[in-house]
């Protein structure tokens, strides 16, 4: 079992956008990957993860 609660808190945004298109890169679990989300949501990184997309496919 886990010693240690992990909190995205921790996270800084950058790291946070980064894990997320990671985990979704490498088609981690889908719950794991909603929970990253909702906290992209939560610090309002939505149009920041979008901009860094489309830089990346333009």
């Amino acid at each position: 079992m886990f010693k240690g609660v992990f909190k995205m808190e921790s996270l800084s945004n950058r790291l946070l956008l980064e894990t997320f298109e990671k985990a979704k890169q490498l088609n981690l679990d889908e719950a794991f990957i909603e929970l990253i989300e909702l906290e992209i949501y939560r610090r309002n990184l939505k149009k920041q993860l979008l901009a860094d997309w489309h830089m990346r496919t333009s």
